[in-house]
């Protein structure tokens, strides 16, 4: 599978992210963080968080948000995935991350370890 470079916008402080879907297309997924409560929400919708399993969206974007606001998060932070249907919205700033660059697929998790497939 090819790797897909993940597009990154912002609008505020609330970061959206483009991500590869293994059918074709993006997720858009989107991370805040509620600063009085030190929690990381991410949001969006993929056939494995309806069925409330573990996704790589997830982890991807907490790492991303962690780049981008780096300064905001840290071992303490709450991460909370909550399914919620996202797109892209014209006001929306692309952004480069600092860390940009990067690209995922859905043979390798986020740390780039070849994972266990079934199926």
């Amino acid at each position: 599978m090819s790797h897909s470079p993940i597009k990154a916008f912002r609008k505020g402080e609330v970061l959206y992210l483009a991500m590869p879907s293994s059918k074709g297309g993006y997720y858009i997924v989107a991370a805040a963080l509620n600063k009085k409560t030190n929690t990381l929400f991410i949001g969006h919708d993929c056939p494995a968080i309806r069925h409330n399993k573990q996704c790589w969206h997830v982890k991807a974007a907490v790492e991303a948000f962690k780049e981008w606001r780096w300064w905001e998060v840290d071992e303490n932070t709450k991460v909370v995935s909550i399914q919620k249907p996202l797109v892209l919205l014209p006001e929306l700033e692309l952004i480069e991350l600092p860390g940009g660059g990067k690209t995922y697929d859905h043979d390798h998790d986020f740390a780039g370890n070849i994972k266990n497939r079934t199926g």
